[in-house]
């Protein structure tokens, strides 16, 4: 990248650019509040997990804390935006489009498609016809996300933006709480799974715009390096936090003349399968600390 910056201050000033910075909350670990300050000094919006137990608890959470300690409206239209996305300062703006297809066409949930530039294995597609979405494939093979595009098949950004009320309605058909404490107290009892999947490929009015804006999620390092300086020798990318000059050739003489300097080396991942893990591997590790393997 160009600059120093993390994915969360360069995703919290382009929404603070496109709408300023009231209304604006960060949700996160009760572990990460202090790294987050770090890059925002003086935020005070948090709404803070009590425990990892996947983007379905974790949503749930901020609509019950919106309703409960914030007493915002059920028909409040909430946008639910990730940090791992590279995009233009101006494609935020986008969320203002979901917000009135959500108010024109009476329903409560909009997704927000990004139209392909070629076909990848390491995204989900939303299948749609005039802005309805008719079902969901996740990470397809080469051959099917071809297909898909012909198809105008969208893929799927993982921004959701919905009415309050709804999340509201679905979070009660699963807890029965009195208040926002006793919801935090009977949290882990929740499923332990994605919002995607145990909301969205049930719901059968969902609503999705598409975006042809510049847009690239840089949550699999296949993603990640395409946005760091390659090495053309050996296909290599070099992440450099020293004031050192690095070279392939270089990498003994490196740890030989400057033993103080952590050196990391890892293999490129080749692709998600069937079940969403990283092939070959080496994301297993993230896997089994989150739990979802």
């Amino acid at each position: 990248f160009n600059d120093a910056s993390s994915m969360l201050k360069k995703t919290y000033d382009s929404i603070v650019e496109n709408y300023g910075v009231n209304n604006i909350y960060i949700a996160t670990g009760n572990g990460y509040k202090d790294e987050v300050l770090n890059e925002i000094k003086e935020f005070k919006n948090f709404i803070l997990e009590p425990a990892y137990i996947g983007t379905f608890g974790a949503i749930l959470n901020i609509a019950i804390y919106l309703k409960e300690i914030e007493k915002v409206s059920n028909d409040e239209i909430i946008s639910i935006v990730p940090i791992d996305h590279d995009v233009d300062k101006k494609f935020y703006k986008i969320l203002v489009d979901a917000k009135k297809t959500i108010e024109n066409e009476k329903s409560d949930i909009c997704l927000i498609g990004i139209k392909p530039t070629f076909p990848s294995t390491q995204y989900g597609y939303i299948i749609n016809s005039n802005n309805r979405v008719l079902s969901f494939k996740e990470k397809p093979d080469i051959e099917l996300a071809a297909k898909l595009i012909v198809d105008n098949a969208l893929w799927n950004s993982g921004i959701v933006n919905f009415r309050l009320g709804k999340i509201l309605q679905i979070a009660k058909q699963y807890l029965n709480y009195s208040s926002y404490d006793d919801f935090l107290n009977k949290y882990t009892l929740l499923p332990h799974k994605s919002f995607d999947t145990e909301v969205l490929e049930k719901e059968s009015n969902l609503l999705v715009i598409s975006c042809d804006a510049h847009w690239n999620d840089l949550g699999t390092w296949d993603r990640l390096s395409s946005k760091i300086s390659t090495s053309d020798d050996y296909n290599t990318n070099v992440i450099n936090f020293e004031n050192k000059k690095v070279v392939n050739e270089g990498i003994e003489n490196l740890q030989k003349h400057h033993p103080d300097v952590d050196i990391y080396l890892a293999a490129k991942d080749e692709k998600l399968n069937e079940n969403g893990y990283i092939v070959p591997g080496l994301g297993d590790c993230g896997d089994r600390i989150f739990g979802t393997k």
